[in-house]
C-alpha cells in the first residue's frame, strides 16, 4: 500500500517535479541531511533536479544549501540555520544566505528574513515548509512559500528516509496552473555515530 502509494504521489507531481528548500528542524551535531528532487534528462519542462544539504554544527545550528538544475537556468544557495523552538509538536527556525545563478554571476539574490516550520502532526507524519523573503541589491522581490506534508518511510540508528510531497508559491516565475506548483522531494538523515561532549 506505501510503495503504491509513493509511486502515485510521484507519478501526479513528477510533472511539474520541483523540490521545496528547507523546514523547521536542524540536523542535530555532526548529522547530515540530503534532500533529492529529481527531473530525469530534464523530461518534464517545468522540472528542476535539487539537490539540498544541511550540516548540523551544534544541535541548533546549520550550515545549509542547494544545487537546482534545469535545462533553462542553475542556481545554488548557501546559508547558516538556527533553530529556535524545539517543542514538542514544533520547530521554528529562521536562516541566512545567498542565491547566485550559474549562468549569470551578476545576480545575487538575498534571502532573509526566513520562517521555517514543522509541525509534528503524529510520529510518522509532519507538515513543513518556509516563508522566505528574497531580495536583489535592496530592493524586495517578495515572499516564496513551501508547504509540504512529509512521511517517514524508514529510520534506524544511522539513517532515516522521508518522502515530501507539497506545493510551492514562487515569486520570480509563475505556474502554469494557478498560484501553487506542486513539489515532492526524498529527504536522507544520515546520523553521526561518534560521541562528543557538549
Amino acid at each position: 500500500m506505501n510503495v503504491k502509494l509513493i509511486y502515485l504521489s510521484l507519478y501526479s507531481t513528477a510533472l511539474l517535479a520541483r523540490g521545496g528548500f528547507d523546514f523547521g528542524t536542524a540536523a542535530g551535531k555532526n548529522n547530515w541531511d540530503l534532500s533529492l528532487t529529481i527531473n530525469p534528462y530534464n523530461y518534464f519542462e517545468s522540472g528542476q533536479s535539487y539537490a539540498i544539504l544541511s550540516y548540523g554544527i551544534t544541535k541548533n545550528i546549520d550550515v545549509h544549501g542547494y544545487f537546482s538544475y534545469s535545462k533553462n537556468i542553475s542556481n545554488y544557495y548557501i546559508g547558516g540555520f538556527y533553530q529556535f523552538i524545539k517543542w514538542k509538536k514544533l520547530d521554528l527556525a529562521t536562516a541566512l544566505g545567498y542565491r547566485k545563478y550559474v549562468n549569470d554571476e551578476n545576480i545575487t539574490h538575498l534571502f532573509f528574513p526566513q520562517i521555517l516550520y514543522t509541525i509534528y502532526l503524529n510520529k510518522n507524519i509532519q507538515l513543513c515548509g518556509s516563508f522566505v523573503n528574497v531580495k536583489n541589491e535592496g530592493t524586495n522581490l517578495g515572499n516564496a512559500i513551501d508547504i509540504s506534508l512529509k512521511r517517514k518511510l524508514f529510520e534506524n540508528k544511522k539513517i532515516k528516509l522521508d518522502f515530501s510531497i507539497g506545493v510551492f508559491d514562487p515569486i520570480l516565475w509563475k505556474p502554469k496552473h494557478g498560484k501553487w506548483h506542486p513539489t515532492y522531494s526524498f529527504d536522507i538523515k544520515f546520523k553521526s555515530q561518534k560521541k562528543f561532549r557538549s
